[in-house]
């Protein structure tokens, strides 16, 4: 079992800038996005930042992605301060950084958010081909968890789906599969089947997420990583302390008090260690 960090105090989030949009562009300035089905869902998703456009003004839509592809989309489900991202990649960082290759080291913060929030685990890390395209049907798994309602697609495993091509659908996904239909974020195409081994184009993987983003905010559905999520270092000199607590003056010079959480971790004078009254004047950290 990996050691979760505790925290102390919340602290308010903010959003993870991932990826860059084109200078100037609007969404509906994308010479290749006018008229494409899947227009309203990329306006959707670039307008929140989740998606940006290439410097030749294109969006190309049509394009399939790659595994490390989608697992950089589903990361920004969660939106983390520096400090949560930090903790957060000294527990997973080092096992991103052994499953993603070198060619895919851009994404290793993006890897570790979605080790740590339990989209991806890290045998299955072990065993995908993250400069491959995608199957549909695991995308669907991906999507189910990052938005934590796995437990749920579970209850459903063995359900029959609406497709002509369900026999094709590995029997493990039927269930992601089967929620993600009754939560109308995936239907089948026009011909009613759901082509699980086909790839998947930005488009698609856009549709789903858009969709997925909005049935969260009309759940009111809050995503936050456990062990993470509210996590922030605090700094100080210690003024007080017993068993349960720590008195801390900060740079402004306010003493301010904190009690233990479970699993806190404490760094006093650059030591992990117990607080005793013999520290009072030490520099402290808490985790």
């Amino acid at each position: 079992m990996r050691h979760i960090k505790k925290c102390l105090a919340l602290c308010l989030c903010a959003a993870l800038a991932l990826g860059s949009a084109v200078p100037g562009l609007a969404a509906s300035d994308f010479s290749d996005l006018d008229g494409h089905w899947a227009e309203s869902y990329i306006e959707d998703l670039y307008e929140r930042g989740y998606i940006s456009g290439y410097e030749d003004g294109t969006m190309r839509p049509d394009n399939e992605i790659t595994a490390c592809e989608a697992l950089v989309f589903l990361s920004r489900f969660y939106e983390l301060t520096s400090d949560e991202l930090s903790f957060l990649y000294d527990d997973w960082g080092s096992i991103a950084e052994d499953y993603v290759p070198s060619s895919l080291s851009w994404a290793n913060e993006e890897v570790a958010v979605c080790l740590a929030a339990g989209i991806i685990t890290e045998d299955e890390l072990d065993e995908l081909d993250l400069s491959a395209e995608i199957e549909k049907e695991l995308l669907c798994v991906f999507l189910v968890r990052a938005l934590t309602l796995e437990d749920d697609a579970l209850d459903l495993t063995g359900i029959e789906l609406p497709f002509g091509d369900a026999d094709e659908i590995s029997p493990e996904h039927t269930g992601y599969i089967a929620h993600l239909v009754s939560m109308n974020i995936i239907t089948g195409d026009d011909n009613g089947n759901f082509t699980p081994k086909l790839g998947v184009t930005r488009a698609m993987a856009a549709t789903l997420v858009s969709r997925g983003l909005e049935y969260v905010e009309d759940e009111d559905i809050e995503l936050t990583i456990d062990g993470y999520s509210g996590l922030v270092r605090t700094f100080g000199i210690i003024a007080g302390a017993d068993d349960d607590y720590v008195q801390l003056r900060g740079e402004d010079g306010l003493v301010r008090e904190f009690r233990f959480a479970d699993g806190a971790s404490v760094t006093v004078n650059g030591r992990s260690t117990s607080i005793t009254s013999s520290h009072i004047g030490d520099e402290a950290e808490f985790s």
